[in-house]
């Protein structure tokens, strides 16, 4: 028991010596619009991964059964770097999602460019 304790001290201690960052860790609109409107390939290349990473999600929850709140229906045969300047287009026409989680505002440009058509699915999510 004696070794236990001694044990969580020290590991309690241990945790005490790692600085801690106040902020949740994430990307706002605005970082992710910076990157994608970088000239730095890298930058880009995370920004077409964040972008697709969300459509990726939803098609997953969709797959589910389950309705997300913000639907939209990225047509299956579009490029990517097609819908990353729908995403980027729409965020400089949107400023007032700067400062927020980018994820919400990608699903919102996404919608507002592709929204699903009397309850269709993306081409990719039917069922052949």
């Amino acid at each position: 028991m004696k070794n236990f304790a001694v044990t969580l001290i020290c590991a309690a201690a241990l945790c005490l010596c790692f600085p801690k960052k106040s902020d949740a860790a994430y990307l706002t609109a605005l970082d992710l619009l910076t990157m994608c409107d970088s000239g730095e390939k890298a930058r880009q290349e995370t920004c077409a991964s964040y972008i697709a990473g969300v459509i990726d999600y939803h098609r997953l929850i969709r797959s589910l059964g389950t309705a997300p709140t913000v639907d939209f229906c990225v047509p299956g045969k579009m490029k990517l770097e097609d819908v990353i300047l729908h995403v980027t287009q729409y965020l400089k026409k949107q400023p007032q999602h700067d400062a927020f989680i980018a994820s919400p505002a990608i699903a919102l440009a996404l919608y507002h460019y592709f929204p699903c058509k009397g309850g269709t699915r993306n081409a990719s999510l039917q069922r052949k």
